[in-house]
């Protein structure tokens, strides 16, 4: 039976014989194809995944870009601050005009842009109307229903009336800064809200429409009803714009501004509906208060017609500058009232020195008339006309009598007899004085007169015409007045 070979097969001869050593390199192993594939698909997923990497990079920086659209204002929130409100080496400014910009995209930085243009508030104190009235648009006046607080809204005016109004406020965002700062972030306005109407989807609806409720309802309680529906609407309107101001700049002195403006004069508008007026009285007494009102509408246009003919006579008289002479004219007045009093309680001073007043309005009184045209300026020249003549005919009488004195101081009788025959005779030779013949011898005659037949003879009226001289026409209305 054969032994098991249990020798070492050792041929270690403790020698090197020059082989190359059979030890495998790892990375000098080569793959087999299915490992190959594997690599490679790996590689490329790589560098689409950085490929895609950067483009997301990209585009998230580019989402940073943002428009601001003309009529609004854009800003940048850098972590819960308005970039451009404190020291900032970047932006100028925190409000960003129309056009495009840049910020850091979310979550480092946010953009904001805010409307600047005109927004309208509706404010109503209505009745509550029926589904016809309301499809129609016109109200049904005759209206059994009384008026009920709990369904009705109405305004009480200073003289305890009540009325509805319809307005609408104008106002715009002044200050977008103030406005983001307190309006904006805490005054978010759910979908419902945006679905109820524009006004109200905007986050400062619920702030302005009670600080325009509250303005509304005080300045109706300090004006009588005709006022605010009839004259005096225009001056309610713009006193609640003035209140509504008020308001505003109070909330910004306290320390919360808005960033919200309103013009004071035209900022507060009427709004007629169709054929429903904005501001009108409950129906139940609709045709009463129209009655008052079409009065009072007469009476305006009668007070207006008076103070246009009024100017218009005035203008005629005076000239375009007839309220100035008219004011000089009661100032020269009330100097010399005050001269007399001065004069009457005897202190002389005082006379003098309110004489050297009067004289110095006297003054201003003759150059405005000097100045002035239509009537007045014509009497004043007829005046002067006038009184050239009487100083022409005094001058001219005093050198007759001059003339006359030597033959009247020797024989006066026939000096008389003489300038009477004249006077008769020139009498005789006028066509426009009247005459009567007497017969002579008779002891009572009775003259029959037409006094409507009789001329009447004004100086102002004829200066300079032909006839008699001023004096001339004097003495034959004494003659006149003795044959009468």
């Amino acid at each position: 039976m054969a032994q098991p070979h249990t020798h070492d097969h050792s041929h270690d001869h403790g020698h090197d014989h020059g082989h190359p050593s059979s030890a495998v390199d790892p990375n000098a192993v080569l793959l087999d194809p299915a490992n190959q594939s594997l690599s490679e698909a790996l590689r490329r997923s790589f560098s689409v995944l950085k490929l895609l990497m950067v483009v997301m990079v990209i585009l998230y920086l580019l989402s940073g870009w943002f428009s601001v659209k003309p009529g609004e204002e854009g800003f940048i929130v850098r972590f819960g601050r308005i970039v451009g409100t404190a020291e900032d080496e970047r932006y100028k400014s925190a409000a960003l005009g129309p056009g495009w910009h840049w910020s850091w995209p979310y979550p480092f930085e946010q953009w904001q842009t805010v409307n600047t243009q005109e927004r309208r508030l509706p404010v109503e104190f209505m009745f509550l109307r029926t589904e016809q009235e309301k499809a129609t648009g016109k109200l049904e006046y005759k209206y059994d229903n009384r008026l009920d607080p709990r369904r009705d809204d109405y305004l009480i005016t200073g003289d305890v009336n009540i009325i509805h109004a319809t307005l609408v406020i104008n106002y715009r965002i002044s200050n977008s800064i103030e406005y983001i700062t307190h309006v904006y972030p805490s005054n978010k306005r759910s979908a419902n809200d945006a679905r109820r109407g524009a006004a109200e989807a905007y986050p400062e609806y619920a702030l302005m429409r009670d600080l325009a409720r509250s303005a509304v309802v005080e300045v109706a309680a300090t004006m009588p009803a005709l006022d605010i529906r009839g004259s005096g609407q225009s001056a309610f309107l713009e006193a609640v714009g003035a209140r509504l101001e008020k308001q505003l700049k109070a909330l910004a002195d306290a320390g919360t501004p808005v960033g919200i403006s309103i013009d004071a004069r035209n900022g507060v508008l009427a709004a007629k509906s169709g054929s429903v007026e904005a501001i009108l009285p409950p129906r139940q007494v609709q045709e009463d208060f129209d009655k008052v009102i079409a009065k009072e509408n007469e009476k305006s246009r009668t007070i207006a017609e008076a103070e246009a003919n009024a100017r218009q006579v005035l203008t005629e008289t005076g000239g375009e500058r007839h309220q100035e002479l008219s004011d000089a004219v009661n100032d020269e007045f009330t100097a010399l009232l005050a001269a007399s009093a001065a004069r009457g309680a005897g202190d002389a001073a005082k006379e003098a020195a309110l004489k050297d007043e009067l004289v110095k309005k006297r003054e201003t009184v003759e150059k405005l008339l000097d100045q002035s045209t239509g009537q007045a300026q014509a009497i004043i020249q007829l005046s002067r006309i006038y009184y050239n003549e009487m100083v022409n005919e005094a001058r001219s009488d005093h050198d007759q009598i001059l003339q006359l004195k030597p033959d009247f101081d020797r024989e006066p009788q026939i000096v008389l007899s003489r300038l009477r025959d004249d006077m008769f005779a020139e009498a005789l030779r006028n066509d426009k004085i009247t005459k009567w013949y007497v017969p002579a011898g008779g002891e009572l005659t009775i003259l029959n007169i037409n006094r409507s037949n009789i001329p009447k003879i004004d100086p102002m009226n004829q200066p300079g015409g032909p006839g008699l001289s001023p004096t001339q026409r004097q003495r034959s209305k004494l003659n006149l007045q003795k044959v009468q």
